[in-house]
């Protein structure tokens, strides 16, 4: 009984040993071996995009910068110098464990007639994967001989003798699949190599493939066909010749033979502006500058040829949460110039959120003037004025004493100092912090929790409320900041040394000897008219600083027909805070002005008879001429900040979106930084006027051909065609088909629409309402509603602009005319989104449109007829 027991007994443990010995002696490998391994950890439904190949797709294209740019869940299965049959293995290995939609597979070993690779190439594209039988079968083509191949899958002959190699990271048995984050390149070395690239685009010659590469070729379109799974094939720039070049020309064929794309950048990689003299490692690898620009390229193919989630938006996908690699760890926000505060509005705004999350940790290092004037000095704060007190809040409460309060208000008192500057330097370890001043420390405690706060860190004032009113405004001077997204070690703090950076610039005229002119309009403005532009932007900012001291001189030329009568406007349209410089016509014929914080002045001027306007802004005083008298006589008047800029014939909403577009005139105007003399004022409002130059505006083109079909992913996909159907008046012809499909709400097709309430809507856009119906809006804000026939339909639709008059045609047949005036609208055409009051995409359809083409002019309702007429799918896109 004892021996039947220890037989079957000592079977196991020797097996066991065995087993562990191999596990041991075995080869490891970061490429073949160790991606496999990892791969076959990952949980399913991980991977969208699968790649497979030879080194020139493993140390060419990164994964991470697909995740992080794209948001494509890519992984890559590949060995160096792997031949397309252990290609077509590894893939159908792959295809067992995840459920990719799009494959792409690298090619290059194709050019070569290379029946067998080294054995212990070989070897590794067998011995990563599992036992089974595509591992058998990919051993018995992988070798010339059967008793290679079952070495190959024994694996014991090829690290048998590996005794003397051994590392403390061969007894890790799960040294592959600890870490499984996004798969990410490992940069390499600053290593440049110059290679000679062929111009790939000029050789159309093609060779034969050898027998075994076709055989593997086919087999790997069949396999992804049978799977159901979109392969994309892959040859990445290297240093090939031309009978390589030849070969992978036959292979591009065949492959377009079955419908799959294959991208060659032996012919693309002067469109990707890849260097030859910089961007690579070696002649068939990649630097790290050529690795983005060719990640850039592929990343941006997959997303406009195929329908892939973002995956960063799926908060359960195993890399959401992954911690975004950098090459080197960079600051959130480094200061440009010497921030001096004046007490009164003048601050920074960082934008950092140091308490957003409780558990983050950061880093803030600066260098203070010592030499603060005025009651309050506060440095800096992210610090929340509600109950409790929590944040940071650096000041300076006495002479030559900075104060610190850190985390649920712990105080932090540095010592007293008498030199000029400072260094302080502040690191959050979660809720450790540790603080340095001028290289010393002076705290490292450990427990002080702070609540999360949604203030940003701000430079100058303190903010008073949640609704971001700010207050505190100090006259302090900060020399320097940098704010990292991590803690700095003691080394790296001690080592800081910042450069000098240059002073912010004062505010518009302070410090100015002479006043300067800084704008000058270049001709006589028209509003209104058929070519020229609604409004002109001088890009000026009279109201950015309280303090600012400005002359404005204008000519204006009064008229019946004015419109909304605006004639200049640097005002904030905010209902409870109106503030600026508001010049406009009103209609009881008296021009008015509106001053600061909403003072105003009135006084009658003369139709078709030009008046001479001058303001004169002395930092909270105004002087305001008028033909030479003054309505406004050095007059206090309080005037808030104010960011807009200062436009001719039009205002700005509250929101920065430009309305009350007027048919003012405006022969001249200068806009001086400083204050100008009253003689000088006087002067010129007497001196004879030059003859109004106007220049006339050619309208922009809109001429496009959008260079490939386009399917949106209904989740960020888009495109911008940069054409302007509505900044001015001018006419055009729009000509597109589109795929409908009945009981499918496809969503926006096209759009160049305003989204502003407060103007009004307006613009062009094709949007499905409903499921039955597409709706095409033109001008502002007529409808024509298309009624879809079919479940599934192609729409050649015909769009033409004369003026202000619109023909719309269908399928060879005119459906309606009509016409519909529009404000002006300066956004672009989007295919497959709209464009919301902020500027930012949003409503992204999953629309299919063939074709689109724009064109400058109108043509005959008979033409667009014509046009429209059904046809078949166009063979340019």
């Amino acid at each position: 009984m004892k021996k039947i027991v220890a037989v079957p007994l000592f079977l196991v443990l020797l097996f066991a040993a065995y087993w562990v010995t191999d596990q041991v002696l075995s080869t490891k490998a970061d490429d073949a071996i160790g991606p496999m391994e990892k791969y076959y950890a990952l949980p399913r439904d991980t991977v969208d995009v699968l790649m497979v190949g030879s080194s020139h797709v493993g140390m060419n294209v990164d994964n991470g910068m697909l995740w992080d740019d794209y948001g494509i869940a890519s992984y890559t299965l590949w060995s160096g110098m792997q031949p397309l049959w252990n290609t077509y293995y590894f893939l159908k290995e792959g295809l067992k464990y995840q459920n990719p939609k799009v494959v792409v597979a690298e090619v290059f070993l194709a050019g070569t007639d290379v029946e067998y690779s080294d054995k212990t190439v070989a070897f590794k594209n067998v011995r990563a994967m599992r036992p089974s039988v595509d591992r058998f079968k990919n051993a018995l083509i992988s070798y010339p001989t059967w008793q290679e191949a079952a070495e190959a899958l024994w694996g014991m002959p090829y690290y048998h003798n590996r005794y003397d190699e051994l590392e403390a990271s061969d007894l890790d048995f799960a040294l592959y699949t600890r870490d499984l984050g996004v798969n990410r390149i490992q940069l390499p070395s600053d290593r440049i190599a110059k290679v000679n690239l062929l111009d790939g685009s000029q050789l159309t010659d093609q060779l034969p493939l050898s027998e075994k590469n076709e055989k593997y070729l086919r087999m790997m379109i069949d396999l992804c066909k049978s799977k159901g799974v979109q392969l994309v094939l892959l040859i990445a720039p290297y240093e090939a010749n031309e009978t390589e070049a030849a070969k992978l020309n036959t292979l591009t064929a065949i492959a377009a033979e079955y419908g799959v794309p294959t991208l060659n950048y032996l012919k693309a990689w002067q469109d990707i502006n890849i260097d030859p003299s910089c961007d690579f490692y070696d002649v068939g690898h990649l630097q790290y500058t050529g690795i983005v620009k060719l990640t850039d390229s592929i990343g941006t193919y997959l997303q406009e040829h195929y329908q892939l989630a973002d995956r960063r938006l799926d908060a359960e996908h195993l890399w959401s949460n992954a911690e975004v690699y950098t090459a080197e760890q960079q600051t959130g926000y480094t200061m440009e110039m010497q921030f001096q505060g004046d007490g009164v509005s003048r601050m920074v705004d960082t934008g950092e959120q140091l308490y957003a999350n409780r558990y983050d940790s950061w880093t803030l290092l600066t260098r203070i003037d010592m030499a603060t004037t005025g009651d309050d000095g506060v440095y800096m704060s992210c610090f929340s004025e509600s109950d409790g007190y929590y944040g940071l809040l650096m000041s300076k409460t006495r002479e030559n004493t900075v104060t610190l309060l850190l985390g649920e208000r712990y105080v932090v008192q540095m010592p007293e100092y008498q030199g000029d500057t400072a260094t302080v330097c502040i690191v959050k370890d979660i809720d450790r912090y540790t603080v340095y001043w001028n290289g010393n420390m002076v705290l490292d405690r450990y427990q002080l929790p702070c609540e999360a706060y949604s203030g940003n860190l701000l430079v100058g004032c303190q903010e008073l409320s949640a609704n971001g009113e700010k207050f505190r405004f100090s006259r302090t001077h900060v020399l320097n900041l940098e704010v990292y997204d991590h803690a700095l070690t003691s080394a790296q703090v001690c080592d800081w040394n910042p450069p000098d950076l240059p002073m912010m610039p004062l505010p518009l005229g302070q410090g100015v000897d002479e006043p300067e002119v800084i704008y000058t309009l270049p001709e006589q403005f028209i509003g209104g008219t058929e070519l020229y532009p609604t409004y002109v932007d001088t890009g000026v900012r009279l109201f950015e600083d309280t303090s600012t001291c400005f002359t404005v001189m204008t000519e204006l030329l009064p008229t019946e027909d004015s419109g909304d009568g605006v004639f200049l406007a640097d005002f904030a349209e905010e209902p409870d805070h109106y503030r600026g410089l508001l010049v406009r016509l009103l209609t009881d014929g008296n021009l008015n002005i509106v001053l600061g914080n909403n003072l105003g002045v009135s006084a009658p001027v003369t139709m078709n008879q030009s008046a001479r306007l001058a303001v004169v802004k002395n930092t909270s005083t105004y002087t305001v001429y008028l033909n030479g008298e003054k309505l406004v006589d050095c007059k206090e008047i309080p005037t808030d900040p104010y960011a807009g800029q200062l436009l001719v014939g039009a205002e700005l909403t509250e929101h920065g979106n430009v309305f009350r577009q007027s048919k003012t005139r405006v022969n001249s105007l200068t806009v001086l930084a400083g204050c100008l003399s009253e003689e000088e004022i006087l002067a010129w409002a007497y001196e004879k006027a030059a003859p109004a130059q106007v220049h006339q505006v050619e309208p922009t083109s809109v001429s496009y051909t959008m260079p490939a079909a386009y399917v949106g992913n209904g989740v960020d996909r888009y495109v911008d065609t940069g054409v302007q159907l509505f900044d001015m008046k001018k006419d055009w012809t729009l000509d597109t088909t589109v795929t409908l499909v009945r009981g499918s709400n496809k969503g926006v097709y096209l759009s160049c629409f305003a989204e502003q309430p407060d103007v009004g809507y307006r613009g062009l856009m094709l949007r499905q309402d409903d499921l039955d119906s597409v709706t095409l809006y033109l001008g502002g804000l007529q409808t024509w509603r298309y009624e879809l026939p079919d479940d599934r339909t192609r729409m050649h639709l015909v769009v033409t602009k004369h003026g202000e008059e619109y023909i719309i045609a269908v399928n060879g047949e005119v459906q309606t005319s009509f016409v519909s005036p529009c404000i002006p609208y300066e956004g672009t055409l989007l295919v497959g989104c709209q464009q919301n009051e902020a500027g930012e995409m949003f409503r992204f359809g999953t629309a299919v449109i063939d074709r689109l083409l724009l064109e400058d002019g109108a043509i005959t309702p008979e033409e667009a007829a014509q046009r429209s007429e059904v046809s078949e799918q166009n063979s340019r896109f």
